[in-house]
């Protein structure tokens, strides 16, 4: 039988999460596996995506090269150590299931079907496992790299798989079917026809004054405290751009009135070299970096805390118990948010994928 290679797709709202779990239970329910044994593998590009549908990040259960300063290095062959752990792990391997494949890059999916193809001994598509790929491909892109549609450059098949022909992986191999019942949205048909018109980039006067509508002339600060004192769960803040977000946190920061602690970072650097010219080194790296925590990894030079803020973790720890970059304890579903819509939102998708988290409009806060 021709192993399933599948993609399924759907709005946000359309139920993608639940039928990965719906797999899952059906798997186990019908070959019920054994304590460390993985029979549905469910894999996801980010660790908080990850934890969502209660799998591991694609790169650690499959461990494909990572993304080291914006370029992602060559694929290469696994340990013999490290394949016969792995084969032993998979050994009875029925389906894989790659969850927000929007942020997979082609280059990402060539290397999951190269490490397939090492593990289980075979040239065909996936290590001729059967394979669902679920997500939406109008939400956010790879941070960096081509959508998984698109065909690697012939510059890329030389330098990173180390091959001589270039194909369209995804062209070549995945079926289509898609989930159309939006659940998240039922409840209010007009923020559905809203958020289907922000996920095609094609807006009517309708969802632009509908958009307008719910724009805040106070301060973020302001229209916080508000909806905090409704009673509601605290809003969360949604803004593009890093520095946005630093500003309202300290903002949000110094309007609380416990007392404040810092906690100064230690750096090593990881270099060879005399002790002078390694100092000399050091100083000169450490300071560059200083005022940019994208370029380590999200974490501050100096971090502030207070009793009674919220604090989101930005580094992976422990995918299984939820330890995850962006863990802040919230769902699926947000209750209600502020969405900063100016003109810093640069990534396709992203204004949809923030919209598109509310369940209805009336909950939606924006400033732009």
């Amino acid at each position: 039988m021709k192993p399933l290679r599948m993609f399924i797709s759907g709005v946000g709202g359309t139920g993608k999460s639940f039928l990965i779990e719906a797999i899952k239970c059906l798997v186990d329910d019908i070959w019920h596996p054994k304590s460390g044994e993985i029979m549905c593998a469910i894999v996801a590009p980010t660790g908080i995506a990850a934890f969502n549908v209660g799998g591991l990040t694609i790169h650690r259960l499959f461990q494909l090269p990572i993304e080291h300063e914006g370029k992602t290095a060559g694929y290469w062959a696994l340990s013999k150590e490290a394949q016969k752990r792995i084969k032993m792990t998979l050994k009875n391997l029925k389906i894989i299931i790659v969850d927000e494949v929007s942020m997979v890059s082609n280059l990402n999916l060539a290397y999951l079907h190269m490490r397939l193809e090492d593990i289980f001994g075979t040239d065909e598509w996936f290590g001729s496992k059967n394979i669902l790929f679920v997500g939406d491909l109008l939400q956010l892109p790879p941070v960096n790299g081509r959508p998984v549609f698109k065909k690697i450059s012939n510059k890329l098949v030389k330098t990173r798989l180390g091959v001589a022909n270039a194909v369209n992986i995804w062209k070549e191999t995945v079926e289509y079917d898609e989930l159309t019942i939006n659940e998240r949205q039922k409840g209010d048909k007009t923020f559905f026809k809203m958020l289907d018109s922000v996920r095609h980039g094609s807006l009517t006067d309708e969802t632009i004054d509908t958009l307008k509508s719910r724009v805040f002339k106070v301060s973020i600060q302001e229209k916080y405290k508000e909806l905090e004192s409704e009673g509601r769960n605290p809003p969360i803040c949604l803004f593009s751009k890093v520095d946005a977000c630093q500003k309202i946190n300290e903002l949000m920061l110094e309007s609380l009135e416990t007392e404040k602690i810092e906690l100064a970072c230690v750096d090593v650097v990881d270099e060879s070299g005399s002790t002078a010219k390694f100092d000399k080194k050091q100083e000169k790296k450490l300071e560059k970096l200083k005022d940019q925590p994208s370029k380590t990894a999200g974490l501050e030079t100096v971090l502030s805390l207070a009793v009674g803020c919220r604090a989101m973790l930005r580094r992976n720890i422990d995918v299984t118990v939820g330890l995850v970059n962006g863990a802040i304890g919230t769902g699926l579903s947000l209750d209600t948010a502020i969405i900063d819509l100016s003109t810093d939102v640069f990534g396709d998708g992203m204004a949809y994928v923030a919209l598109s988290r509310l369940v209805i409009c009336a909950l939606m806060k924006l400033t732009g």
